[in-house]
C-alpha cells in the first residue's frame, strides 16, 4: 500500500493495521488461523503473517495473501491464485506456498553498518543495560533514536523506539516495538545524571532489585 498510494488517499496506513489486527481465530486450541476486520490472518512462523483471503463461487475457487516487509525479513509481495475447479481446495494453500518460495529465493538485504552520528549529552547516560520486573533490556541510540530491546530477544525482532516529547523534557512516547504509545520517563539526580526510568509505569534500575522498600504509592 505504501508503494502503490503512499498518500494513503484510499486505504491509510491505520485502517490498514486495524484490518490485520488479530479479533478472532477459527480454532481456540490451534490458534492456527484468524480473523482481522475483513481479512484473513495466517501465521507462518515467528513475526511473519500471511493477510487476505480465500473465497469460491460456482465452479471456480480463489485465494490471495500478502506479506508486509521489515528490518530483517524479506520485502512486502503477494500472491494471487484462480483456479477453475470448485472442489480443488489445494488451491488454497498455493498462495503460501509461492509467497513461502519467493522468500526462500529472494531474501531480506543485510544492510550494511555503518556509524552514524553519536547520542546527544543528555541521553548517553541512559545507553546501556538496564532492569525492569525482573527482565534486562537494552537502551541504544541509532538512526537518531533511542531504542530499547529485551536482551533475550530473538534475533531481528523489532526494537522499541522513542521519541521525545517537545513540551516534557526526559518524557518520550514509544512510538513503535513493544509499550507502542507508552510513555518513558527519566529521573535524573541533583548531578543531572540519569539514576532511574519508569517506561509505562515500570520501574527501571540499572541492577537487577526486589520491591523492598518501594513507594508504589509515589512510583518511585
Amino acid at each position: 500500500p505504501a508503494a502503490l498510494d503512499p498518500t494513503g488517499t484510499v486505504l491509510a496506513p491505520a485502517t490498514l493495521d486495524e484490518m490485520r489486527w488479530p479479533l478472532t481465530t477459527t480454532d481456540e486450541t490451534l490458534w492456527g488461523a484468524g480473523f482481522g476486520l475483513g481479512l484473513i490472518l495466517v501465521p507462518q512462523g515467528e513475526r511473519v503473517m500471511h493477510v487476505g483471503h480465500h473465497g469460491a463461487m460456482p465452479g471456480f475457487l480463489a485465494g490471495v495473501y500478502g506479506r508486509r516487509g521489515g528490518d530483517g525479513t524479506a520485502g512486502a509481495m503477494g500472491a494471487a491464485v484462480l483456479g477453475s475447479s470448485g472442489t480443488a481446495a489445494e488451491l488454497f494453500d498455493l498462495p503460501h506456498r509461492l509467497l513461502a518460495a519467493a522468500v526462500e529465493h529472494d531474501p531480506a538485504e543485510i544492510e550494511p553498518w555503518r556509524p552514524g552520528a553519536p547520542a546527544p549529552a543528555a541521553l548517553r547516560g541512559v545507553l546501556g543495560r538496564w532492569w525492569g520486573e525482573g527482565f534486562e533490556y537494552v537502551f541504544s541510540w541509532r538512526d537518531g533514536a533511542l531504542r530499547a530491546s529485551g536482551a533475550g530477544d530473538a534475533a531481528g525482532r523489532p526494537p522499541a523506539i522513542f521519541t521525545p516529547l517537545p513540551d516534557q523534557p526526559d518524557v518520550f512516547r514509544t512510538a513503535s516495538g513493544r509499550e507502542a504509545g507508552e510513555l518513558l520517563r527519566l529521573t535524573r539526580d541533583e548531578a543531572g545524571a540519569v539514576v532511574r526510568m519508569h517506561w509505562a509505569t515500570y520501574r527501571f534500575t540499572r541492577h537487577q532489585e526486589t520491591f523492598e522498600g518501594y513507594d508504589f504509592r509515589a512510583g518511585s
